[in-house]
């Protein structure tokens, strides 16, 4: 994914899209220190995302695509729960996902089935379509 927000964060005062934090570690048994650098993603960084989800046409029944998208929907809010990367007890690496949709790309879904997965995706707020 490529950073979709960089002029904003620019404006803002940002002078690069990653900073680097500088950490230090002091050793319990020896008292030697041992510091490092994290380069990380700036906050309010953002990156679009396409998920593509391929039916395939009479092998998919209406139930098994709103289960897996129930399922694709858990997946993503528990994330926002976790985090992605390392140390995330520091609190590096929270994601938030927003502004999601259904779009369809090639082809035609029912209306019933298109409405069942905008549905599952409700819990990530309205979408900007």
């Amino acid at each position: 994914m490529i950073l979709s927000n960089g002029r904003e964060l620019y404006e803002r005062g940002v002078s690069g899209l990653t900073e680097i934090k500088f950490e230090n570690t002091i050793s319990r048994t020896t008292a030697v220190a041992n510091p490092r650098q994290i380069e990380r993603v700036i906050r309010g960084a953002e990156f679009p995302l396409d998920i593509i989800y391929e039916i395939s046409g009479d092998r998919q029944s209406e139930e098994e695509i709103a289960e897996d998208f129930q399922t694709i929907c858990d997946g993503m809010r528990l994330l926002q729960y976790d985090y992605i990367g390392g140390s995330g007890s520091r609190g590096y690496g929270k994601i938030r996902f927003r502004d999601i949709y259904v779009c369809t790309v090639v082809g035609e879904i029912p209306k019933k089935l298109e409405d069942i997965c905008s549905d599952a995706l409700n819990i990530f707020g309205p979408a900007a379509e």
